[in-house]
């Protein structure tokens, strides 16, 4: 069967126009799939900056949210030890200022305080799978290398229940 040079113009013809609308129709989708894209990448961008920063804010307000009440607490004693209302020498005052600041405070788990010369004084929480209130540990510059411990039921205080001095 052959066909008349009309016949394969027309046919040459069809099959480029066939061809031309697929190859068409590939462009137009590939050009929206990348449109797509663009803009979407965009999008899911600016919303990931926004979940971030969001996070970020939450963040630092609520670790705002913990500090702020031990710069008050922190304050307060340098004012209190300032004008000389509780002592660095008086460790009894000083104890029962730091149980009843943990006391008040349930945010705080201890509280201590330094001298240069090698004093310490540290009052905290006990492990609460022991039933103990709370923990004093004294470590003395006089006294290099040993530690004094106290600890005291919640409600017996200020009495001390158990004393331990380590070498």
């Amino acid at each position: 069967m052959t066909l008349e040079p009309n016949e394969k113009k027309s046919q040459s013809l069809r099959r480029g126009l066939v061809l031309s609308l697929i190859g068409l129709q590939l462009v137009t989708v590939a050009l929206i799939l990348f449109i797509t894209h663009v803009s979407t990448r965009h999008d899911i961008d600016k919303q990931a900056s926004l979940l971030l920063q969001y996070a970020l804010n939450e963040s630092k307000e609520h670790t705002e949210g913990f500090l702020e009440p031990s710069y008050r607490n922190v304050q307060l004693t340098a004012d209190l030890l300032a004008q000389d209302v509780i002592s660095l020498d008086n460790k009894s005052q000083l104890e029962h200022y730091f149980l009843n600041q943990l006391k008040n405070n349930p945010e705080m788990t201890g509280i201590y305080i330094a001298k240069p010369e090698g004093d310490f004084y540290f009052v905290s929480r006990s492990n609460k799978d022991e039933k103990i209130g709370f923990m004093t540990k004294e470590i003395s510059a006089n006294n290099p290398g040993k530690a004094s411990f106290y600890w005291r039921y919640e409600s017996k205080l200020p009495m001390k229940s158990r004393h331990l001095t380590t070498p």
